[in-house]
């Protein structure tokens, strides 16, 4: 017996809303390991300066080779200051937050914002 759409109704609702919640539930989770993997790899660029790359995996999700933030273009002046910076920047995708720089928490980090003249 095929049941009647009144009564077939609230069993097709009831699919749909376990379905949804399944769903965001798997994705969450996928989420969170997917930022718990996140790793920091600091590399010397072609100017004697520092950057870092933000990866999971084998995958880089972020490529920084210059200080964000600021009106010039110049690289991290220490593997140091890359490092602090990239762990601001994991600790804000962490925290679902976008992972921008300002000039004010580079301040707070003690970064290096201006080239050094040799």
């Amino acid at each position: 017996m095929i049941p009647t759409t009144k009564k077939a109704l609230p069993v097709l609702f009831t699919v749909l809303v376990l379905s949804i919640a399944v769903f965001f539930t798997f994705q969450h989770k996928n989420t969170k390991t997917k930022l718990a993997g996140l790793n920091i790899e600091t590399f010397q660029t072609d100017t004697g300066g520092w950057g870092y790359n933000i990866v999971t995996g084998e995958k880089i999700l972020i490529k920084q080779d210059i200080i964000p933030a600021i009106e010039s273009n110049i690289p991290f002046q220490s593997e140091k200051d890359a490092k602090k910076t990239a762990s601001l920047v994991i600790k804000k995708m962490k925290s679902k937050k976008f992972p921008t720089i300002t000039v004010e928490e580079l301040n707070e980090l003690n970064v290096a914002t201006k080239k050094k003249i040799n």
